[in-house]
């Protein structure tokens, strides 16, 4: 027994061959010029404008840069001058320790140059 398995033709679902679409998507075009034309239509259009974009921000992060470092050569500056003041500190208690030892050095031998006359007054007034 033959089996028909396929539908009957009706004239409102038939399709025309040359359209190749789904139903689930009506809106497809049917030549490649009309979906050229859409799409182009629907890009993007490249402008000058983000060339300025580029430079301005190129030009903001140049001068946050330049505001930074003057700040950081500030800041240097200041810590350069406070060593350079306590370098000159450190010389000048070096010198007066030099000069101190110095004192101390010649208040010693004379206090041992005492101690010496007066050892030897000593010995003579015990001699005599």
């Amino acid at each position: 027994m033959p089996l028909k398995r396929s539908p009957p033709i009706n004239p409102s679902t038939s399709r025309s061959p040359s359209l190749q679409h789904c139903d689930s998507e009506p809106n497809l075009k049917s030549s490649e010029c009309e979906a050229y034309i859409n799409t182009a239509v629907r890009k993007r259009k490249f402008s000058n404008n983000l060339s300025h974009q580029f430079s301005a921000i190129q030009d903001k992060f140049t001068d946050m840069f330049m505001s930074l470092k003057s700040e950081e050569d500030s800041k240097l500056s200041k810590i350069l001058d406070y060593v350079g003041n306590i370098k000159q500190q450190n010389d000048d208690i070096r010198e007066f320790i030099t000069f101190m030892s110095e004192k101390y050095d010649t208040l010693l031998s004379s206090v041992q140059s005492l101690q010496d006359e007066n050892k030897a007054y000593r010995n003579v007034g015990r001699k005599n």
